[in-house]
């Protein structure tokens, strides 16, 4: 007489195949959202690493904050930027706008034709950026009533 045995997953493997739904679901509620579409343009796939940055740099993944961009969408202020120029954006902050040129001076050439998706993995870079979006801060009185 032969006898079945069973086996049933492992602790172990239970707790693996539960996280890898958990990742798939995650990433199919990120990739069909409609929110978030500015911090996707740096992450497109959701990842359980975490990303070293200030409250300064945050901003820029997520493009909230004194950004005229996002205080006309929350707001209703102005999106122009504080020249008049253009509007201020977070890629027109970081990488256009006179008013940050002599933050901007001392980056490397490398940094001149890139875009923003390119330099946010550059650690240098997220410092730099952090000046300026502090700098914008300083010069800004924001109004959040």
């Amino acid at each position: 007489m032969r006898k079945i045995v069973e086996f049933f997953q492992s602790a172990r493997q239970l707790r693996n195949a539960s996280n890898q739904n958990i990742r798939e679901n995650w990433q199919a509620r990120w990739s069909d959202s409609r929110k978030g579409t500015w911090a996707k343009t740096f992450y497109e796939k959701v990842d359980t690493k975490r990303i070293c940055g200030d409250f300064y740099f945050n901003r820029v993944l997520t493009g909230h904050g004194a950004f005229g961009s996002f205080q006309t969408s929350m707001f209703g202020k102005s999106a122009e930027c504080q020249r008049g120029q253009n509007i201020e954006s977070v890629s027109h902050v970081i990488l256009e706008c006179v008013l940050w040129r002599d933050l901007r001076s001392e980056w490397p050439k490398s940094w001149k034709n890139k875009d923003l998706k390119e330099l946010v993995p550059i650690q240098e870079f997220r410092f730099q950026a952090s000046a300026i979006v502090k700098a914008l801060y300083e010069t800004r009185s924001v109004d959040w009533s």
